[in-house]
């Protein structure tokens, strides 16, 4: 290709083909749609919630033995934790570009924020004037259940949840917080 005069002060032979376009990013709206779908994938439908385990409990009476012991509190709470986990990392693989990465940095990303991850959903879904807490495995407890093997935590995921609900995110805004809480 021969230049023409209409390119002066360009130096150099023509490219003899046109650069291929770059790959557009996804637009901001596909993202976030992305994100909602993973969500909502990832998210126990109401009509499907497990209340085989729900009990409500009594204030325990001093002096008296609980019927469940502390052995099976913590197997319950490792139950919780490893099925919401195996869901949290399905909502993870589901983020669009996350599979791209390294699977090291995969893991290491979301080892850093599964336990938020965990938290934050657990959050979002419990409605602050209930006493149901809905796992990410569609598990439902009392309140009262969760006392003893969550311990002092259970405190602070309530007043998270309190202050979640105030701010009235939509599920877009929540998708894009879970995705961001997983990639920072």
């Amino acid at each position: 290709v021969v230049r023409t005069d209409s390119l002066k002060g360009r130096r150099g032979r023509l490219p003899s083909k046109p650069k291929s376009p770059q790959e557009s990013p996804p637009s901001p709206t596909s993202l976030i749609t992305a994100l909602v779908r993973a969500h909502v994938d990832t998210t126990p439908e109401q009509a499907n919630l497990d209340y085989s385990q729900y009990r409500e409990l009594p204030a325990p009476i001093p002096g008296t033995e609980s019927p469940v012991t502390e052995a099976d509190k913590v197997q319950q709470f490792y139950n919780l934790l490893m099925t919401s986990v195996d869901v949290i990392r399905n909502f993870a693989e589901k983020i669009p570009g996350f599979s791209d990465l390294h699977r090291d940095d995969q893991e290491l990303l979301f080892q850093s924020a599964s336990l938020e991850l965990f938290v934050l959903r657990l959050a979002y879904r419990t409605k602050v004037d209930s006493d149901r807490l809905i796992f990410c495995n569609g598990v439902v407890l009392a309140r009262s259940q969760c006392e003893r093997s969550f311990g002092d935590w259970l405190h602070g995921i309530m007043e998270f949840c309190q202050q979640l609900h105030l701010l009235d995110i939509d599920i877009r805004a929540f998708a894009c917080l879970c995705a961001l809480t997983l990639v920072t």
